[in-house]
Parts: structure tokens; sequence; C-alpha cells
């Protein structure tokens, strides 16, 4: 089951990272003038969220393995 839930995350996280990047495309090419800016926003919001999601399941993780142990 941790191996179906492992890779169930980073399936999703992939799915996440492709579509960001699609997005991330359209937009630069829907509006070149803004797009630095843009780019430079989006990826420094999507890393702090991507630290977040991290964390979280970390932690998760963590706590899920010390009941699994009692």
């Amino acid at each position: 089951m941790p191996q179906k839930t492992a890779s169930m995350y980073l399936l999703a996280r992939m799915g996440r990272t492709v579509l960001s990047l699609i997005f991330l495309l359209a937009y630069c090419i829907g509006k070149p003038e803004e797009a630095l800016k843009f780019t430079i926003a989006f990826t420094v919001c999507y890393v702090v969220y991507l630290m977040y999601d991290t964390w979280f399941f970390g932690v998760r993780g963590n706590k899920n393995i010390q009941n699994n142990k009692m």
C-alpha cells in the first residue's frame, strides 16, 4: 500500500508540473510583453507551493509510519 501511495503522489505531482508548464507556455504566447514578469512570479509561487506540498506530505507520511509501528 505505501508503494501505491508514493506512486500516486509522484504521478499527481508530475501531472501538476506538466499542466503548470502548459499554462505558463500558453500565457507567454498570449501575452509576450508580460512574459518575463509573469514567469518569475509564477515560478516563485510554484516553488513555494511545492515546498509546502513536500513538507505537508512528509509530515503526514512520518505520522502514518509512526502510527503503523504502534
